[in-house]
């Protein structure tokens, strides 16, 4: 594996975008507040990071479509109307997630991704098209390494919502590989069509399997810098 020490690291990728517990919170409740009857902030962010964090807990130990409103309020120790003001019901919990995950990266990653593509000195446009694409995998694994459970929750359980958070999820996902397909075809501008689609697919496969497979890459000590390097090498 090639060396990360020119690569931003996963630390100072959270310090430069803000990425804290108590940011990840604050923006939370920044989008969803209208859906919420608590208006007070600080008790509400504490309630939704109670909520959501046994929320995933449960659903990865028993799935979501098992997981009912009565065993997030025996998890949480709040009653169910305390749960109602903060949650409308179990669908709107999912949706909650799916429509959460869009919106950090825009408001949080992409302000940021101009403060770092300044600072390439790239001397040429194909040095400038490749730099995009490794910023964008760098990032990619950055944020759902900082979101492991949002991520691997909006992946796995997708399919056991509503058609409508289904659309969503699959709108997600098309938005990241249209992303990922113009990168990549800019990157590689001689493959043909079949060749780009399978660089694309194969990028979309590594980038997830960091968050669905986290505990496999722990258990070898192979870290958010390591992998991202790993996939820029692959792909580029």
């Amino acid at each position: 594996m090639r060396s990360t020490s020119s690569m931003e690291s996963y630390a100072d990728f959270k310090q430069r975008c803000q990425l804290t517990d108590a940011n990840l919170w604050a923006h939370f409740y920044q989008l969803h507040q209208s859906k919420i009857d608590i208006k007070k902030p600080k008790i509400a962010v504490a309630k939704l990071k109670l909520i959501f964090q046994n929320m995933f807990k449960l659903s990865h130990d028993k799935g979501f479509a098992l997981m009912t409103l009565r065993d997030l309020s025996r998890a949480t120790e709040m009653s169910l109307g305390g749960l109602y003001s903060y949650i409308g019901s179990k669908e709107q919990v999912a949706l909650m997630v799916h429509e959460f995950l869009p919106y950090l990266y825009q408001e949080v990653v992409s302000k940021h991704l101009d403060e770092m593509s300044n600072k390439v000195e790239a001397r040429t446009i194909q040095s400038k098209d490749e730099q995009a694409l490794r910023l964008f995998i760098m990032q990619h694994i950055y944020i759902s390494e900082f979101l492991q459970p949002w991520f691997f929750f909006a992946f796995m359980e997708a399919k056991y919502t509503s058609p409508a958070i289904k659309k969503m999820a699959l709108d997600n996902e098309a938005n990241t590989h249209e992303q990922l397909s113009k990168l990549i075809k800019k990157c590689h501008s001689k493959d043909n069509k079949q060749r780009l689609f399978l660089r694309t697919m194969e990028c979309k496969s590594l980038l997830q399997s960091w968050y669905l497979k986290r505990p496999l890459y722990k258990k070898q000590n192979i870290n958010p810098e390591q992998y991202a390097q790993y996939v820029i090498n692959q792909i580029i």
